[in-house]
């Protein structure tokens, strides 16, 4: 079995970031243009821990640009920055290659409430299928790293 380790302040923060994302649950549910988000966010974060277990490191940068997004999004009450933070919190847990994690969180936009938002005058069911668009964006970028991690073990192993 895989043993992960992380520093003590990621294990206190992680917490703290999923209290502060406390609301997210609330506008899925109850926004016209939220609908259907939860599952975005479902697959976006099976993903995330898929990343964690297979290449578990933890990323001090990132890690501090994640407290710094949720500290500036509570003083400034934008919960955009405190859902950032969390999304950057978590990639800052994998050792995957920098430019996949910046489309990851890009993509971590998709299950975010700001895509009703900036989406609102296209009607609540073409931004479903926004979100569900960026999804699948989720699925390509899996793919594409589960086989360029495959193709680096065959390599290793030859």
């Amino acid at each position: 079995m895989k043993r992960i380790y992380f520093p003590l302040p990621v294990l206190i923060s992680l917490p703290w970031a999923i209290w502060l994302a406390r609301g997210l649950p609330a506008s899925w549910q109850n926004a016209p243009f939220d609908q259907h988000s939860e599952w975005v966010f479902a697959f976006w974060l099976t993903g995330c821990f898929w990343m964690i277990w297979e290449r578990p490191h933890f990323d001090s940068i990132t890690w501090s640009v994640a407290l710094a997004a949720q500290c500036l999004g509570v003083v400034g009450q934008l919960n955009i920055l405190i859902y950032l933070g969390l999304a950057l919190m978590l990639m800052s847990l994998t050792g995957i290659q920098i430019y996949i994690r910046v489309i990851w969180i890009g993509t971590a936009l998709f299950w975010m409430p700001v895509i009703g938002w900036l989406f609102k005058t296209m009607g609540a069911d073409t931004v479903v299928w926004i979100r569900f668009a960026g999804l699948l964006v989720a699925v390509f970028i899996l793919t594409a790293w589960q086989w360029t991690q495959q193709t680096e073990r065959t390599h290793a192993i030859s």
